[in-house]
């Protein structure tokens, strides 16, 4: 196979891999903030650092802050403890207060590696929210709160406290973002992607006052992932036409961090870096939109019990005997990016097609999705097959179900 070739693969690798590839949250100071001039209806100015008397105004002012479980949402102090304010009941009058809200996103930004940085960033007041003593959040996940939405910035406002540390959780990783202490007479700022795990933690003693920001990232296409693009155009196209002989993938996987179900597998529903990826890959590739669900089959003998016969269907997963086991890859579903079926099971039937997944994960130490046992019969040992399922991007050049993918289609 070609150096060019194994280059388009590395490229689209490295080039997806840079999207959303910074860290999942971040916060710091905002030496340079200014006062945003807060005025509450039926309260009046908010001095800054917060006061007591005011704090209790604003709490008198406020509802209690609600969080979503499902499709429903809920009101209960004993999960979410906190008061807030919408966008409707308080205004931010000193105009000088978007340079702070500037250099907050161009840290978050630059903190979390956003591809085209911050000017492709768009901020959307969400919520001024108060904790007094006592107040905190119970471990939650937030949801998308406008269409677009790939971060929650939060900047606290100078108000002495103790306590109220955001918790945020990715996979193993877990990261506590602090606000007390160092800003009672300053601004801090707090990010993280809007998919992670988070809780806030009791807050002990006085007030804790925040100002809620959804960010949207508009996407600008970059030229790197258009000269990929287009330098596999270039040789599928000399292959057709006959002007080269290698051999040129006509489709491309990427598995993405999550596992979705086929009821939420469209492009809107997936979260945070597997979205920001697969909507930079559908708007590169002219808005061919697909996704698919990816299975790999791992067969082989097992140890059996001789004197228990259902001892096959009685165990959930069985350890396989040898290390060289026959596997199968698969495209299992091959969906639309509304969630429409276009194909299914599409088998990755060489190592040459194999090798088109472009992160190829690791299974070994992973506890299996599925198995399929034979049981022993006879003189035959035990036999199983592991099953392993993912959600992927299929960036495909053929013909997938009788309906052709166009050229730079993702499936």
């Amino acid at each position: 196979m070609s150096k060019g070739v194994h280059d388009v693969k590395n490229d689209l690798y490295h080039y997806l891999k840079v999207i959303g590839g910074g860290r999942f949250a971040t916060s710091g100071v905002l030496p340079n903030a200014t006062n945003p001039g807060l005025f509450v209806h039926g309260v009046g100015k908010i001095g800054l650092p917060l006061s007591d008397r005011d704090a209790e105004a604003l709490a008198i002012a406020a509802n209690r802050a609600p969080f979503g479980k499902g499709s429903e949402t809920f009101v209960d102090p004993a999960v979410r403890n906190t008061w807030e304010l919408n966008p409707i009941q308080f205004e931010i009058r000193n105009p000088a207060s978007t340079t702070t809200l500037r250099e907050a996103v161009e840290r978050v930004a630059e903190d979390l590696r956003v591809l085209s940085g911050a000017s492709s960033v768009r901020p959307e007041l969400h919520k001024l929210l108060l904790y007094e003593p006592g107040s905190f959040f119970d471990k939650h996940r937030d949801t998308e709160k406008a269409p677009g939405m790939f971060f929650t910035l939060v900047i606290a406002l100078p108000s002495e406290h103790t306590g109220g540390d955001v918790i945020v959780q990715h996979g193993d990783d877990i990261h506590t973002l602090q606000t007390q202490g160092l800003y009672d007479f300053g601004y801090s700022y707090l990010a993280w992607y809007a998919d992670v795990n988070q809780s806030v933690s009791k807050v002990e003693t006085w007030y804790l006052l925040v100002l809620t920001y959804n960010l949207m990232q508009q996407l600008m296409l970059t030229p790197n992932l258009d000269e990929v693009l287009t330098l596999w155009d270039k040789q599928l196209c000399d292959n057709e036409s006959g002007a080269s002989t290698e051999y040129t993938w006509d489709r491309l996987v990427y598995i993405l961090d999550r596992d979705y179900s086929e009821a939420n597998i469209s492009i809107n529903q997936h979260k945070g870096k597997d979205q920001l990826r697969m909507r930079y890959l559908s708007e590169a590739c002219r808005d061919h939109g697909f996704c698919a669900h990816f299975q790999f089959g791992q067969f082989g003998s097992v140890d059996e019990d001789e004197d228990n016969p259902y001892w096959a269907a009685g165990a959930d997963v069985h350890e396989f005997l040898l290390e060289e086991l026959e596997s199968t890859w698969m495209l299992k579903t091959i969906l639309e990016s509304d969630g429409q079926r276009l194909a299914k099971g599409i088998e990755l039937e060489d190592e040459e097609e194999e090798e088109t997944i472009i992160n190829r994960p690791d299974f070994e130490d992973l506890e299996p999705d599925d198995e399929e046992c034979a049981g022993w019969t006879g003189n035959e040992g035990c036999t199983a097959t592991h099953f392993y399922y993912r959600t992927c991007a299929v960036v495909s050049c053929q013909e997938l179900a009788d309906s052709t993918i166009c050229r730079r289609g993702v499936a």
